[in-house]
């Protein structure tokens, strides 16, 4: 018998569930941990960072705490204008990842060039930051920042989800109790190994589009996820923190990709040698997504978006353009599928829809049938409330 092919996307709000950070959490503890560190007078090793990393963080005469306070200040203020909320790591981490493509023109956000002739000023630099040694020093200020980001983060989602927590009763952990009765696909937009975990504690196997090498490392491979045999399949859309570039000899414009499946209990001492690979921010992913495994990734769910028979978004907050456009795209195409988005606001939700094209959501609600927003607490709803919605080939 044919099964029919649910797919799940998971937002920052299903890993809540399970009690790992909140955004707003591990933004309090990446400005605290660069609060505390970045000092012009005193020199305190960050905690698990190498010496080598924790003295950038003093680099530029305190740099760092004065580039980090034109930030935040710049981007509260531009949140401010667009009631976008209050300042996050994410946004921080995609500012200073625009810096460091000041040297060859590509960033892409504008006030930029203005934010550095503030924070130029600030430490005494050239007139002329956007060159030598003065866009250098920048550019040490914003890695050192982009770093600490990093370790805090990696040490913020590396938990492993407690006994119980891996034995409450979802939609999530319904769906993978009885995996064997559906084609199921995970795509979550989360950087933590919670999936991974609800699926391992089921001793289920699965498909993540990594293989084990030659070399002995694991390779990401995307032709795995079409033909993963019946198991379900896991999908990072916005990448993990257990997502490193391939150290290789070989020069390439978009490098492989390995993850790591090594001892839990030395993942961050892993870290603090190499970068996980993971896309934060909100428009800006929407230009990541053209590029390497982010490409990849966006266009398997694409594919497996178009072949679905239930969609059931739960803890995404609509938010990231590129994740939109899809979905939007299928609600366009009239599909004979049916999603459902579970907000425990769906006027929130409904807002952010309809700010993007009115008459498609009006469509999609009323006319096709295809789209439902339900009022749902994500820790009380189950799989049996959401059957109905399974809709025949």
């Amino acid at each position: 018998m044919k099964k029919k092919k649910i797919t799940l996307l998971l937002g920052a709000g299903a890993s809540q569930i399970y009690e790992y950070d909140s955004t707003a959490q591990i933004t309090q503890k990446v400005v605290s941990a660069l609060r505390n560190q970045a000092s012009e007078s005193v020199f305190v090793p960050i905690d698990g960072l190498p010496e080598e990393d924790t003295q950038r963080v003093r680099s530029a005469k305190g740099g760092v705490s004065k580039v980090l306070a034109e930030l935040i200040s710049t981007i509260d203020k531009d949140n401010t204008m667009n009631a976008s909320g209050p300042v996050t790591y994410e946004q921080i981490y995609y500012i200073v990842h625009e810096l460091s493509l000041m040297r060859t023109g590509q960033y892409e956000n504008p006030w930029l060039r203005e934010l550095m002739r503030r924070v130029a000023k600030d430490l005494n630099l050239s007139m002329t930051p956007f060159e030598g040694q003065g866009l250098s020093d920048l550019i040490w200020c914003g890695d050192s920042i982009k770093k600490v980001i990093e370790f805090v983060v990696s040490g913020s989602l590396c938990r492993k989800a407690t006994e119980p927590q891996l034995k409450m009763k979802t939609v999530v952990s319904d769906l993978f109790d009885s995996v064997d009765e559906y084609d199921l696909s995970v795509f979550t937009l989360n950087h933590d190994r919670l999936v991974e975990q609800l699926l391992d504690n089921r001793k289920v196997d699965y498909e993540d589009g990594f293989h084990l090498s030659s070399s002995g490392d694991y390779v990401w491979d995307p032709s795995l996820l079409e033909n993963s045999d019946g198991r379900p399949r896991v999908v990072h859309l916005h990448g993990s923190i257990y997502w490193f570039v391939q150290k290789s000899q070989r020069v390439k414009f978009f490098p492989d990709v390995n993850i790591y499946r090594g001892d839990p209990s030395e993942f961050l001492e892993f870290v603090k040698t190499r970068n996980p690979m993971f896309l934060t921010g909100t428009t800006n992913k929407f230009t990541e997504y053209t590029q390497g495994i982010f490409w990849e990734v966006l266009t398997n769910f694409d594919r497996v978006l178009k072949r679905s028979q239930l969609i059931i978004v739960m803890g995404y907050s609509f938010r990231d353009r590129g994740i939109n456009s899809l979905l939007y795209r299928w609600m366009d195409s009239r599909p004979s599928g049916k999603m459902i988005v579970l907000a425990k606001s769906p006027k929130d939700i409904e807002y952010r829809i309809r700010d993007f094209d009115f008459e498609t959501f009006d469509a999609g609600l009323t006319q096709t049938k295809c789209f439902e927003i339900v009022k749902a607490d994500l820790r009380e709803c189950r799989w049996d409330d959401l059957k109905q919605y399974l809709v025949s080939e």
